[in-house]
């Protein structure tokens, strides 16, 4: 009996996962995956959302159809603050069970100029400060509990003269 318990034991502690790593348990979880970690001011910097539903179930998504998930990046001066309107929105989306990719264009540019943001140069938003940012989401009518997991972060540099 002391060895049975034993072996049950070791396999426990071979089979747990390490005290750093980072299980998941959530029903939904959304993760962003930038092409690059840096980029040059002014220029979109292409991203992968991957959005896993690990229910058996089909789940209603509320909001505007295709902007139930924004992307940006975001540090310390620069808040991902996009300007939206979704509260006219009353369309039902379905997340079915598995694994579903969006494909999103990240700004380095401001979303808009003026009225709290930077001036606008030559009549558009002016590029975003060269530093590290780290991606964020905003998530609209996805179930409680949804998960984003860890941001990535994103050097954002000054463009060749």
């Amino acid at each position: 009996m002391v060895a049975f318990l034993a072996v049950a034991v070791v396999i426990a502690l071979v089979m747990s996962p390490a005290p750093t790593e980072r299980v998941n348990h959530a029903a939904v979880t959304v993760e962003v995956l930038p092409v690059a970690t840096t980029v040059v001011a002014g220029t979109p910097l292409r991203a992968t959302v991957i959005i896993v539903n690990r229910t058996r179930h089909t789940i209603a998504i509320y909001g505007c159809p295709n902007a139930q998930v924004l992307v940006g990046i975001a540090n310390s001066l620069v808040a991902f603050d996009p300007p939206i309107a979704l509260n006219l929105c009353i369309h039902v989306g379905h997340l079915t069970p598995g694994v579903h990719r969006q494909r999103f264009m990240i700004l380095t540019t401001y979303y808009g100029c003026g009225g709290g943001f930077p001036p606008c140069v030559n009549g558009a938003p002016p590029v975003l400060p060269t530093g590290t940012y780290e991606t964020k989401m905003l998530l609209f009518g996805f179930p409680r509990g949804t998960a984003v997991i860890n941001p990535v972060a994103v050097t954002v540099v000054a463009p060749r003269a």
